[in-house]
């Protein structure tokens, strides 16, 4: 008997063996089961790549044509424009269009609201009206500011009898600061601009004395610019405006636009 137990001992405690595994394995989280296998299935990991890699990938292949990218924004992630603008997200960089009634601004940002130098890029905008064949396209120029302030590209454009949404603006741009230096093409509808620009004072240059000679009066009394001792200048939004004194500073900065057209319409008259 006792050697019987001896030839079969193994056996059962292999068997038993067995068991006491079988039961742990089936006892074991089901998470921990699948820890050696894809975690794509579960919802709190993301397989792709995140948000940076995406852009560090593109920016690879920057050198190839795929066509613009627009990357649309929700409502309520959207930043503010910085300058009251609209804003086009395309081929890793963002744009804000600025319509005033004088003139139409494109200034550029990396990821917003990080800024990008305008100083190499060129193009132009076109404007067209709806259901009319016809288009108006004018030349974006570079204008540079003082440290501190952000350049932009403009277009002198007379917006101030247009009706929001009476036309659509095409804006064309090469040179961008992007690898292999590519183009973009968007549209937008021309809104005005309801932000009132910035008004700064500045120091008068040599460039200046062209502007003063055109411009001739003080928007603010009609007085002639040098009537107070000589003309003080502001910047409107990055745009020279010439004052005949600083007491006309406030108003100018309770109306900036109205004061900018008054100048202009002036400088038209001889």
């Amino acid at each position: 008997m006792f050697l019987r137990l001896l030839k079969t001992a193994p056996i059962v405690v292999a068997t038993m063996a067995a068991a006491a595994w079988a039961f742990a394995w089936s006892s074991t989280p089901v998470y921990a089961q699948c820890a050696c296998g894809s975690h794509a299935s579960h919802s709190g990991h993301d397989a792709g790549p995140t948000e940076p890699q995406l852009v560090a990938a593109a920016g690879d292949h920057a050198g190839h044509d795929h066509g613009t990218t627009r990357r649309a924004v929700p409502d309520g992630a959207r930043p503010a424009p910085p300058h009251g603008g609209q804003l086009t997200t395309a081929n890793l960089m963002t744009f804000e269009v600025v319509y005033l009634p004088q003139e139409i601004r494109v200034y550029l940002y990396g990821r917003m609201p990080y800024r990008a130098s305008a100083k190499d890029v060129t193009g132009e905008v076109t404007l067209q009206r709806r259901k009319d064949e016809r288009q108006n396209a004018v030349a974006l120029r570079y204008v540079a500011l003082p440290a501190g302030q952000q350049d932009y590209l403009s277009a002198p454009l007379d917006l101030s009898r247009v009706r929001d949404g009476e036309l659509a603006a095409t804006i064309k741009l090469t040179n961008l600061p992007l690898q292999n230096r590519p183009g973009i093409a968007f549209t937008q509808t021309v809104v005005l601009s309801k932000a009132k620009p910035q008004v700064t004072l500045a120091a008068l240059n040599q460039s200046d004395q062209a502007g003063i000679a055109r411009q001739r009066m003080c928007p603010v009394t009609g007085a002639a610019l040098d009537s107070m001792g000589g003309p003080v200048k502001v910047l409107v939004g990055g745009q020279p405006l010439y004052l005949c004194c600083k007491g006309c500073l406030g108003k100018v900065q309770s109306s900036p636009e109205a004061y900018l057209r008054k100048a202009s319409q002036a400088s038209q008259v001889r």
